[in-house]
């Protein structure tokens, strides 16, 4: 999506001007003219509506990676722990059987 428009921006593209607290002077205070800006509101609404849902979206989705990226890093810290452990009784020269065991509790 392009730049978003602003009520203002959709009124001015229909060559609609608000006077005095954003009223239409008298002499635009007609059918037409109040269908045209029904329009220009409608159509900034519903970019609005379109960013809004868009942006929802994006966050789903940052949400969804980051309980990803969450797990892969609590996976990765075991794995280091592990290892850690394993090099530990390694230089302590633990026996093998005794290792295997100890690595299932870790």
């Amino acid at each position: 999506m392009g730049n978003m428009l602003t009520i203002d921006d959709r009124l001015e593209a229909q060559e609609i001007t608000l006077v005095d607290g954003n009223t239409l002077p008298k002499e635009n205070r007609n059918q037409r003219t109040f269908k045209r800006v029904i329009a220009a509101v409608r159509a900034a609404e519903s970019e609005s509506n379109a960013r809004f849902r868009d942006s929802e979206r994006r966050c789903q989705e940052s949400q969804e990676k980051v309980i990803m990226l969450m797990g892969r890093n609590r996976q990765l810290e075991d794995e280091l722990k592990k290892h850690n452990l394993q090099k530990a009784m390694d230089q302590a020269e633990v026996p093998a059987e005794k290792q295997t065991r100890l690595l299932e509790f870790a």
